[in-house]
Parts: C-alpha cells; structure tokens; sequence
C-alpha cells in the first residue's frame, strides 16, 4: 500500500502530464500505472521541456557557416539574450511538446501501433531540441511565432550548444514525391554522426541512444526505475524526525517544529519539498 506522500505524488503527475484525449478514460489508465511506469510516463514528457535557468551559449561551426545564419542571426540574437538570461525557452519549443505528454493509443500492443506517438522522435534518438525564432504572438498563448527554419540545439543543465539550422523538411521521414529521406532530414543525420563520433578513436564502435521496446530511450527508462527506487527506500524515513533533522544539516534553516514534508518533481529534479518552509531538497538532479 502506497503512502499518503506516495499517492499524493502519483495524483500530481497524473495531473501535470497532458493527456490526449484528455478523458477520464486517459486519466484511469495513468491512475492504473505502478509507480515506476508512472515515472516513465512523466519522464518522458518532461525531457522535452527545458527548464528557465541561465546558459551558456555555444555555436557550432555548422550554424556559422550556413548560408541561413545571416538571415536569422538578429532573430538567434534574441533567443541567445534569453537563454544567458535563464529566460523561460518554452514559447520557443515544439506546441507538441507542450501537448502530447501521455497517449495511450502509444501504449498497446496490437502490432500497427505508434510507439512513437507521445514521443520526440529527433529528441529521443539524437538528443536535439529545435527551437522557432519568432517573436512571442500577442494571442495570451504565450508561444513564439512558428518559423519555417528552425535552430536544432543539445541542451543541458549548463550549456545551450546550436548545431544547426534546418527547415521543417527535416520533420519529414521521405519526399512525397521520391519517396526518398529529405535532403534535410539526410543532412541531420550527417551531422549526428559526426557529433557522436567526434571523440571516437579510429576502427571504435559507436552506439548511440538505446531505444526500450516501448519507443522510450533506455536512459528515462532507467530513470524513471533509480526514482521509483529512492523513493520506495526513502519514503518511510520520512516519518522518522531524526531523519528529517539531518535533511536540514547541510542547509542555513533550523529544523522546523511541523515540518510539511512531500515529494516533488521540479521538472526532472527529484526531492522532498516542505511546504511549511519553502525547502527543496534534491536527491537526484535530472537532464536539464
């Protein structure tokens, strides 16, 4: 039997992750999950969200020597502002991103399903984010305005590294018309090969992101099972007041006398937040 702190946790996932269709049916199969499958499914969701914090910003030389990088440099200009600044990227994220968070139609078993349908395919395989250029629509939405060349970026807790420019032929698998591998898209997979195979030594064996059989990457997978674990070995401390004490050791705030301990996720960053004194203590730091 789950713990109230446990439960509580679970229902605040549930409820974060958007959901399509946003049901009561979508929303029971969640409440039906095991905690750690759970975590998977939040997981997989918030990776493609970038948490505001500042960055530093890096260019490739493949961004550089674009022959788009002109045209869109004063657009960069302005994101760059906002990520050194620890701006909210969101606006400029894929609406996808921001919607599909738990499909359940990507969770069956029948052999035509979409494993990839609540997924990234670019994130998942490559580690790329893009991002549109436009300026923030005055709509109340709060979304940049969708841009046809978009800035694909590897991004993490520290660094914002743009290492291309590419147009929305990349999203495409094939031409229509060849019923070949875009241009682009052939162009992205050039540039990923040779970003995973930089640092290899001659003759080496590269292997790039493992993919579960449920269409998510190995590492969230692997995640969302250390998360499920800390917090079933964690979880009944949390009862303990010397346990709570030492939480507290390493801060500038006195132990409490009622402490309001509860977990949480801030974005991938997993802990225990006591409301009664606006603590956040982190016990594993996720992607960004």
């Amino acid at each position: 039997m789950d713990s109230k702190r446990i439960r509580k946790l679970k229902t605040e996932i549930i409820n974060t992750i958007p959901k399509l269709p946003n049901n009561k049916e979508t929303k029971e199969i969640l409440e039906s999950k095991h905690l750690t499958d759970l975590l998977i499914a939040y997981l997989n969701w918030a990776t493609r969200l970038i948490v505001a914090r500042p960055r530093t910003v890096e260019i490739n030389q493949e961004v550089l020597t674009d022959t788009r990088w002109s045209s869109i440099l004063n657009q960069f200009d302005k994101l760059k502002e906002k990520i050194e600044k620890g701006e909210s990227l969101m606006p400029h994220l894929s609406l996808k991103a921001q919607e599909k968070g738990f499909i359940p139609a990507a969770s069956e078993t029948r052999p035509d399903t979409d494993k990839w349908a609540d997924k990234d395919f670019i994130l998942n395989i490559m580690g790329f984010y893009h991002f549109h250029l436009g300026d923030i629509q005055k709509t109340g939405k709060n979304i940049a305005e969708r841009t046809y060349d978009v800035i694909f970026a590897q991004v993490d807790r520290h660094t914002f590294r743009a290492v291309g420019i590419f147009n929305h032929a990349v999203f495409e698998g094939t031409d229509p018309i060849t019923q070949k591998m875009t241009s682009e898209r052939m162009r992205l997979w050039q540039l990923y090969d040779q970003i995973i195979s930089k640092d290899a030594a001659p003759g080496s064996i590269v292997i790039p992101s493992m993919i579960a059989t449920s269409g998510h990457t190995l590492h969230v997978v692997q995640k969302a099972i250390e998360y499920a674990q800390i917090i079933e070995e964690i979880d009944p401390k949390l009862d303990d007041r010397e346990y709570i004490n030492s939480l507290y050791e390493e801060t500038d705030i006195e132990s409490p006398g009622k402490p309001k301990i509860e977990w949480y996720l801030r974005g991938t960053d997993l802990g225990v937040f006591d409301r009664n004194n606006n603590l956040f203590v982190v016990f594993r730091y996720g992607v960004n």
